[in-house]
């Protein structure tokens, strides 16, 4: 996405800064399988200065049913 699309797409937070989740705004959600196996998950919380920690659980609870992909893999 352009970043005039992410600032439509995402109105409610700073321009630049992408949510963890794009459910709430009626995007697709995948999830890199990786982060599934991190204790703690730090993301952005709508800005550029604000991050927010959480449980591996907690994210998971909060990413819904978002596919599980292999986004990168470690050789």
């Amino acid at each position: 996405m352009e970043e005039d699309e992410l600032s439509d797409a995402f109105a409610d937070c700073e321009p630049g800064s992408v949510p963890p989740s794009g459910q709430p705004y009626g995007i697709e959600t995948l999830l890199d399988r990786s982060l599934a196996d991190q204790p703690e998950i730090y993301f952005e919380a709508g800005d550029h200065s604000l991050v927010i920690r959480v449980s591996r659980q907690q994210f998971l609870s909060l990413l819904g049913d978002a596919e599980p992909v292999n986004v990168s893999e470690h050789i």
